[in-house]
């Protein structure tokens, strides 16, 4: 006989808000978290950059290994909400600017 309660056995519905929430803040930790990205984020906190002067500087810091490598991380960190990428028509990124969420390199221990 077919029972009208709910499954209790099973996983949390990814729409759930607590879930989300959840999710929400892992992302945002795995952003911040990151040494490349925190520079990143200090970088951009100062001006918006555009992706090559941000590449550019995270290879002389010897914090990326190639300016090919920013494209994951500036996912990563759009991802978080941490930062918004202009893009062209194209889908190339023309710049990067920090939110509000991306500020808190600001008051993170050096």
């Amino acid at each position: 006989m077919p029972s009208d309660e709910p499954h209790d056995d099973l996983p949390p519905s990814p729409r759930d808000d607590a879930t989300l929430t959840r999710l929400g803040h892992d992302t945002y930790l795995k952003a911040v978290n990151n040494p490349v990205r925190r520079r990143l984020l200090e970088l951009v906190s100062k001006a918006p950059g555009t992706p090559e002067a941000v590449a550019s500087q995270l290879v002389r810091e010897g914090l990326l290994g190639d300016e090919g490598a920013l494209k994951y991380h500036l996912d990563v960190l759009a991802k978080a909400r941490c930062v918004d990428l202009d893009v062209d028509p194209r889908g190339n990124v023309m710049a990067i600017k920090i939110t509000q969420g991306g500020q808190v390199v600001d008051y993170m221990e050096k």
